[in-house]
């Protein structure tokens, strides 16, 4: 996001302008801005590859438990 900022000619008044969206981000994705903050180096997969899958374990400490009774 990015808001324009206004000080006064007299420098005792600050006028914020309406949020815009600069750029959306996949999920997940990191940026960061280029030292002399004109640009944003972002990290983002190369074509269309496809997410990597997520597997979740539920109830782990239960698997935990009798494999130490062993």
């Amino acid at each position: 996001m990015a808001v324009s900022v206004t000080l006064s000619t007299s420098g005792q008044a600050v006028s914020v302008g309406a949020p815009v969206v600069l750029f959306t981000l996949a999920p997940g994705a990191v940026y960061e801005p280029s030292p002399d903050g004109q640009r944003f180096i972002v990290n983002r997969p190369v074509g269309d590859t496809p997410a990597a899958p997520i597997t979740i374990l539920l109830n782990w400490q239960t698997g935990l438990a009798a494999r130490e009774t062993r």
